[in-house]
């Protein structure tokens, strides 16, 4: 029947082992202690309760706890230590938990709430990223500076709420610079869309002044036309034509008889002379050559 520390020497080290977590710069520290117990009144003195370890704490950096490991007897069920593997992640500000006997792993993920059965430990990368996704850390430069060596002594481990408050305060530094780019990358956008809308628009007015210049030239145009035209066609030139067109037959009417040839008033038609007349079309006809095609 196996222990715990069986459990832990056969079992728990190995897959941990497997799983990378035990090879540079990732870490396995194994019995943590995260409290130095409770101190009881007793008589005239006092006696302090055991402390409070962790089986093992899954470090991403030396400095950068990511999860708990509580083991258990091999004879029991790993259910059995999942509150206290749980208990020890909060007390720790961890965001995963697992508790095993050996055989059997069970993960309780903060970030989904979830508790998970797996064959084996996640890898030191794949927890990295799903801590990331949960922290909704995108920015790389931010993942980066998060895992940057903090200043700390050599042989003087910080105490676990002494670690957990310098981990928060990375963490809140870095996300505050990611809202921060965030803001700035929005701000660029806006800007980027404002100027875009601003080029859209002069766009947009240059087309509608190019077609309402169209508009007035074509305007221009016919009415020149008509002027020239109106300067060409004299009153004997419309009788000539009518002329052309008649076919030798007189218009009758109901009241019998027959209506006489219509004949055009040249004061009524025109109110310039010839010489006027002509020298205007010839006015009109130069400009028109000028102008070309």
């Amino acid at each position: 029947m196996l222990s715990e520390a069986d459990t832990c020497r056969k079992y728990v080290v190995p897959r941990l082992q497997a799983a990378g977590w035990d090879n540079e710069p990732y870490s396995i520290a194994e019995q943590r202690t995260i409290t130095d117990g409770r101190i009881v009144p007793m008589g005239k003195g006092f006696v302090r309760k055991p402390s409070k370890k962790v089986d093992y704490v899954l470090r991403i950096r030396r400095d950068f706890p990511l999860a708990v490991v509580e083991a258990k007897a091999g004879y029991k069920n790993a259910a059995d230590g999942l509150q206290q593997a749980k208990q020890y992640a909060e007390m720790l500000g961890l965001k995963f938990a697992y508790a095993t006997n050996g055989r059997e792993i069970i993960e309780f993920d903060y970030f989904t709430g979830k508790d998970t059965r797996r064959q084996d430990y996640p890898t030191p990368g794949d927890l990295w990223k799903r801590y990331l996704a949960g922290a909704q850390i995108s920015d790389q430069q931010v993942a980066d500076r998060l895992l940057s060596p903090a200043n700390y002594q050599v042989n003087q481990g910080e105490r676990y709420h002494q670690q957990l408050a310098i981990n928060r305060a990375m963490e809140a530094t870095q996300k505050a610079i990611e809202s921060e780019n965030r803001v700035r990358q929005v701000k660029a956008e806006a800007e980027q869309n404002i100027t875009q809308a601003h080029g859209q628009a002069e766009a947009t007015r240059q087309k509608a002044q190019g077609e309402a210049d169209a508009v007035l030239i074509k305007a221009r145009s016919e009415a020149k036309s008509n002027e020239i035209i109106r300067l060409s066609v004299t009153p004997s030139v419309l009788q000539y034509r009518m002329m052309q067109q008649w076919d030798g037959k007189l218009p009758s009417f109901n009241g019998g008889g027959q209506i006489p040839m219509l004949t055009i008033d040249a004061t009524k038609f025109a109110a310039i002379d010839e010489a006027t007349r002509e020298k205007k079309l010839k006015e009109m006809l130069k400009e028109d050559a000028d102008a070309g095609p």
